[in-house]
């Protein structure tokens, strides 16, 4: 619904139109296949952080939609190497290999083994 003036309640929330207010750092991530928020919508952003001079990280993710599919693992290392990076200036494992989540879950599911309890407990 358009205002008075030509803008809607969109405009004042499109993170393009807050693009030049950016102070520190920023990740981007989209899968190219995203038919939920479509892609132009980031490069939208993109373009207005260039225009604005602002320095940023971008990482498309090639035939995947918006959940990251088979790139979540991926993209949540990303993540986490960028705030520990970014927010506690340390240097994360190069290229951290993560279990896969079904891996973790049947692990948690089966409870811990006698390895996991061995010495936890004392006898008194």
């Amino acid at each position: 619904m358009k205002k008075s003036d030509g803008t809607s309640n969109y405009d004042d929330q499109a993170n393009q139109s807050h693009a030049k207010n950016l102070k520190g750092h920023l990740l981007l991530a989209h899968g190219t296949m995203d038919n939920n928020v479509p892609p132009n919508n980031t490069l939208l952003v993109v373009d207005a952080l260039i225009k604005a001079n602002k320095d940023f990280d971008l990482l498309m993710i090639p035939n995947v939609a918006h959940g990251y599919a088979e790139a979540a693992q991926y993209m949540a290392r990303r993540r986490w190497d960028y705030f520990v990076r970014n927010l506690a200036g340390n240097i994360p494992p190069h290229e951290y290999q993560m279990k896969p989540y079904s891996v973790v879950e049947a692990g948690t599911a089966m409870g811990p083994s006698d390895d996991d309890q061995a010495g936890q407990f004392e006898a008194r």
